[in-house]
């Protein structure tokens, strides 16, 4: 009897064993079988916005998106880039922007960028590392760089000769035939550049020195109309014989007279550089994220640079643009080649810096009286 009771009582723990095991097993199984609830793929919207100068987006590069994603792409442009952070202070919504360096640490401070999710923007690999984590954005949390380039004078080769110096946007000579963009920093930059100051000078003296030039610089110069992308047309027309310009004001010009010609003046030239940012208030991060990936393609940022003449920070980028323009040393510098080569800060100064608001004020005060 004792002998029946202990084999009954191992059966019973045997199965009980079994059934604790098998119940284990299932519920592994299960634990497998069942994934973690996936994140939505946010809907996209019909449109986005588009915040840049003008000739930055070619309309093939956003007809081509919008073929891929059903997302059209409102562009709108500025004519300066104080206007820039002006607008966004403003309360100006956009969903990206092309924002120049020098004013990301400031935009970044008041919390005007969403931070980009890189998971969204693979083809961030493609970027340069000369173009990474740079002071105005250490991690590139807020910031793809898009186009960069250096700043010289465009001249019409058979109305006056070679310019070797800045100085000359002041020579009477050339009294209303001179262009000028509406942009402050290298406006008073190249002034300094001429009386051979840095054009970061963080004096107040050496930037009303420059301040006295400018002014002098204002009897001969015209506003270059902000609509243009480049100021080849008002050169080729002999609106303007002289300007200071960048690679697509020669690029444009070449294609409309052999006599526009490009020059860096004897001291030195100014290093500018634009970043696609993302503004904080944007309703269609995912969508704008999902616009700077395709923008970092290959192909599509090679259409960039043959569409609008500037050079790229994307390197896988090259092989694709077109040759003539990747060899191009207005395009694409040897870096190792150019001399007293500066890049163009805000003064840490703050007097300084309102010297600065105030000199430009008065410059375009008097200049359009003059007109």
């Amino acid at each position: 009897m004792q002998t029946r009771i202990l084999v009954l009582v191992t059966k019973f723990m045997l199965i009980g064993f079994m059934f604790v095991g098998i119940m284990s097993l299932v519920a592994c199984q299960s634990a497998v079988a069942t994934p973690p609830p996936a994140t939505p793929t946010p809907s996209l919207p019909q449109e986005l916005t588009f915040y840049a100068w003008p000739g930055y987006l070619p309309d093939k590069v956003m007809a081509d998106f919008k073929a891929e994603y059903g997302v059209g792409i409102k562009y709108e442009t500025y004519g300066s880039e104080d206007e820039v952070v002006a607008a966004v202070h403003a309360g100006k919504v956009v969903d990206v922007m092309v924002v120049d360096y020098r004013y990301v640490a400031q935009l970044i401070a008041e919390g005007a960028l969403a931070e980009i999710d890189y998971r969204n923007v693979p083809n961030y690999k493609n970027i340069s590392a000369n173009f990474r984590n740079l002071a105005h954005d250490p991690e590139n949390k807020y910031t793809v760089p898009y186009h960069w380039g250096i700043t010289g004078l465009v001249y019409r080769s058979d109305l006056i000769p070679e310019p070797t110096s800045w100085a000359i946007l002041a020579d009477p000579k050339y009294k209303g035939k001179v262009g000028i963009w509406d942009i402050p920093a290298s406006g008073i930059g190249i002034a300094l550049k001429a009386v051979g100051y840095s054009i970061n000078s963080e004096s107040l003296t050496e930037t009303q020195v420059a301040g006295d030039l400018l002014l002098k610089i204002k009897q001969n110069s015209v506003i270059i109309n902000a609509a243009e992308a480049t100021s080849a047309k008002q050169l080729a027309s002999g609106e303007i014989v002289l300007a200071v310009g960048w690679s697509a004001d020669i690029i444009e010009g070449r294609t409309l007279s052999k006599e526009i010609k490009f020059v860096i003046p004897q001291e030195g030239t100014l290093l500018w550089g634009d970043n696609l940012v993302i503004q904080a208030n944007s309703p269609h991060q995912y969508a704008a994220e999902l616009l700077l990936d395709f923008l970092m393609r290959p192909e599509i940022n090679a259409q960039l640079v043959n569409g609008n003449g500037y050079a790229t920070a994307n390197e896988a980028a090259r092989p694709f643009v077109d040759p003539e323009l990747l060899n191009d040393p207005v395009l694409f510098p040897d870096t190792q080649k150019l001399y007293n080569v500066e890049l163009l800060l805000l003064p840490r100064n703050v007097a300084v810096l309102k010297l600065r608001a105030e000199i430009w004020q008065q410059y375009l005060d008097t200049l359009s009286a003059a007109q």
